[in-house]
């Protein structure tokens, strides 16, 4: 858990990670980030930039005005076991080994504070300068006797005028229920008025009941709800036009916190063409998405529980963490325009549906966004078509699990993801790794497992670094690039395919190719190959490199050309 404050100091759990993103100006204007720059953070001991403590680079991959920063879990497991919160400093540079400039770091508010909280603690947001909050009675003395709890309450402090006395009243305002204006909470009847009065009042709302909803609330202010209620949000079919529908849509630049609540809703039946072309008569879904997020909004969301609820329709931003979903039809759709996300620590188990509509159904999907994917396990039942979808989009995803009987793991055009240390395991007959176009793919340290091809129809740059392929028939995509990987077929590797290089591999498999090629060469290099057939590769066309390689279970030695050197076989009978 972390939070990224005004004064630009961030606040961090030791071992969590920690993202911001970072702009520059050059006289007045936004600076834009070229291929070649490079953006490192460095955090250090305070008072003592010497004693280097953490230290990351970031290069620049194509023209942009923003450069995120991401510190994972080992980046922030900083010295030793800490039993109280932990002071540092830290800077960001611009092009650290050529010119250095600093884009944040000490200026006339001073130096830029990196404060660590021991393992498992709470963060409190940031607290204001003392001499930013006025002076309270001895009674409600809350300055002296717990923080100020978030910067709604920061900004209404330092909004008050200078000698204002508080009264109980005043104070009492800062934290409402929505039974202090008429709501009921049985979770009978509907408390839609009562809510959106409590959200317009700008303060924190806490929950302590089932509140039932008809409608979706509104947050255009400021609004941060808690407690351990329920919002119950009646379920209704899509409109004629397949409008869907919200528990909350947050807008006009608002930022929307939920923590600790619960959100229900009901399954319907679908008697009616979907928005997303499924004619069916019996599809189930909700229809309803906890939250829309629209441009220049943000949400909030940390430890809930949703039930029959869709996630996130996103045009602005969005962080959610340590939070459970079950029966989610679509966990994040990311609308065109700006919009960053992040998703940790979450369990999601997707809606089980007919097959007619959860084929239109995705755990992700983006359309022009970034999205942050860290620690989340995630069950997809049958018939759905595919996990991450999206167009003009980038994907980070790292310690994911994601397992079910979905068809496809990856459907982009002209996207970017890069992988790591995640699995991702299916049971579907006719299953693939992705298909995609202009896209640039990279999986580091991933498990795949279940597929029954590896790609199919794939244009594009794709790298796979340290990673187990369990397939049925490994069909390896055009421009692949596979560095020690482990790739397990019981048929071939790789049919139709062009310009594809395994280095440093182990691939047991009946034959390594079948078919035919197109143009580029495929190379092999330092690779050991086990296998149980006359020829290990069978290819009519194509360059073929194979160098250095080790080939085991070959009964004959192949005819190559003369482009394949250096190689061993061993023919013994092998089981793949």
């Amino acid at each position: 858990m972390f939070v990224v404050n005004d004064d630009n100091s961030i606040y961090a759990t030791r071992g969590d990670i920690v993202f911001f993103t970072v702009t520059a100006e050059d006289e007045g204007k936004n600076y834009k980030f070229q291929p070649g720059d490079v953006v490192r953070i460095k955090v250090y001991g305070k008072k003592d930039a010497e004693a280097v403590v953490l230290q990351k680079d970031f290069p620049v991959m194509e023209v942009t005005e923003k450069v995120e920063i991401f510190l994972s879990e080992e980046d922030t497991k900083i010295g030793e076991v800490i039993s109280k919160p932990k002071d540092y400093w830290y800077e960001v540079e611009l092009n650290p080994y050529d010119n250095p400039q600093t884009i944040i770091g000490y200026d006339e508010d001073g130096a830029k504070v990196f404060k660590l909280f021991p393992e498992g603690d709470d963060i409190p947001a940031f607290v204001p300068k003392p001499e930013d909050i006025p002076i309270v009675d001895e009674e409600l003395d809350l300055a002296s006797t717990r923080p100020v709890q978030n910067q709604a309450i920061a900004r209404a402090f330092r909004n008050l005028e200078d000698g204002y006395e508080r009264t109980h009243a005043a104070v009492a305002e800062l934290h409402v229920t929505p039974q202090m204006y008429g709501a009921i909470g049985d979770g009978v009847a509907d408390d839609t008025e009562a809510l959106q009065t409590a959200i317009n009042s700008g303060h924190f709302v806490q929950l302590n009941g089932i509140y039932r909803t008809t409608s979706w609330l509104v947050v255009s202010t400021d609004t941060y709800f808690f407690g351990d209620g329920v919002i119950y949000r009646e379920a209704k079919n899509a409109d004629e036009d397949g409008n869907e529908d919200y528990v909350f849509r947050v807008t006009d630049g608002a930022t929307l916190t939920l923590r600790d609540i619960t959100l229900k809703s009901d399954l319907l039946y679908m008697p009616y063409e979907y928005p997303r072309n499924a004619n069916t008569t019996e599809a189930k879904t909700s229809n309803i998405f906890a939250v829309k997020v629209e441009q220049n909004a943000a949400a909030v969301v940390d430890n809930i529980k949703c039930k029959n609820v869709g996630g996130f329709a996103v045009w602005g931003k969005i962080n959610v963490s340590n939070s459970c979903f079950d029966n989610c039809d679509m966990f994040l759709f990311a609308g065109s325009g700006s919009h960053d996300m992040r998703v940790d620590s979450c369990e999601i188990s997707m809606l089980e549906t007919e097959a007619d509509i959860s084929k239109y159904y995705h755990y992700i999907y983006n359309n022009g966004g970034t999205i942050y994917l860290n620690g989340n396990r995630v069950k997809i039942p049958s018939y759905y078509h595919s996990v991450y979808q999206g167009d003009s989009s980038t994907v980070f995803s790292n310690g994911e699990y994601i397992e079910g009987e979905y068809d496809m793991l990856v459907n982009f055009l002209s996207a970017t993801m890069t992988a790591i240390n995640s699995t991702y395991k299916t049971a579907s007959a006719k299953s693939c790794i992705g298909r995609y176009e202009s896209v640039n793919l990279r999986f580091t340290g991933c498990v795949f497992s279940g597929f029954n091809y590896m790609m199919v129809d794939s244009y594009g740059r794709l790298v796979f670094e340290e990673c187990v392929l369990e397939g049925t028939a490994a069909f390896l995509p055009r421009d692949g690039k596979f560095y020690k990987c482990i790739i397990t077929s019981p048929s071939f590797v790789f049919a139709t395919v062009s310009k594809l290089l395994l280095c440093d591999c182990i691939i047991k498999c009946k034959y390594l190719g079948n078919g035919r090629a197109e143009d580029e060469e495929i190379k092999l290099m330092d690779c050991k190959v086990y296998c149980d057939t006359q020829d290990a590769v069978y290819v009519s066309t194509a360059p073929l490199v194979i160098c250095g390689c080790s080939f085991y279970g070959v009964r004959g030695t192949p005819s190559w050309p003369d482009a394949c050197v250096n190689n061993t076989f061993v023919t013994t009978t092998i089981e793949v």
